[in-house]
């Protein structure tokens, strides 16, 4: 390591100073970020028609005896936050998007679409039943399921649209006949949550 210069046997020169770092740790600024930005699109979803099929599906069980609510969001964003985290962003959302009710939010349950489903929060199902004779291509059939709202998910060879709501899975299925109008599709409810599939 070579040895600092002396001016005219003066003391050795000063190191440069390094300047001091006071920012807000990347991990702090993310998580805020994350929690405003869920909170926004929340917001809006609480004040949309509980019964659209479009993720994220939300389910609001009001309890005027208690002046609570109880609160379902099935969002495949959710992956980003922690239960605790999902839970304040429902909380929050809420509280933003009905400032005039007094209602505190007592089981926020925030899940991705394949934790509802194995958790049994998807029991409302439609399935298509396409027979030769009806002459439907497969992209035409995926495209419609697509369109529709819902989770998608394929059980075996079979696919299907998933709903938390008897709603949500009657708006899809309307959406589903403006698409393709033919009697292939089915409305059902499964009581068991023993049914597995990949979440498409």
């Amino acid at each position: 390591m070579p040895a600092s210069k002396r001016i005219r046997g003066g003391p050795p020169a000063a190191a440069p100073k390094r300047r001091a770092r006071h920012a807000i740790p990347q991990t702090n600024s993310r998580r805020v970020e994350l929690h405003a930005g869920f909170v926004q699109h929340l917001t809006q979803r609480f004040c949309d028609d509980p019964d659209l099929p479009d993720l994220p599906l939300i389910v609001v069980n009001r309890i005027p005896q208690t002046r609570t609510v109880h609160i379902l969001v099935v969002w495949d964003l959710w992956k980003d936050l922690t239960i605790p985290q999902r839970a304040r962003v429902i909380a929050d959302a809420f509280a933003a998007a009905h400032p005039d009710q007094d209602l505190a939010v007592t089981f926020p349950i925030g899940l991705t679409p394949g934790e509802a489903l194995r958790q049994g929060f998807l029991p409302y199902q439609i399935t298509p039943v396409v027979r030769p004779e009806d002459r439907l291509r497969n992209e035409e059939l995926n495209e419609a399921l697509r369109a529709a709202g819902g989770v998608l998910i394929q059980v075996g060879d079979d696919v299907q649209l998933r709903f938390a709501t008897r709603g949500q899975a009657n708006r899809a299925y309307r959406r589903l006949l403006e698409r393709i109008n033919k009697p292939i599709w089915t409305i059902s409810e499964e009581f068991s949550n023993s049914e597995s599939g990949d979440v498409r």
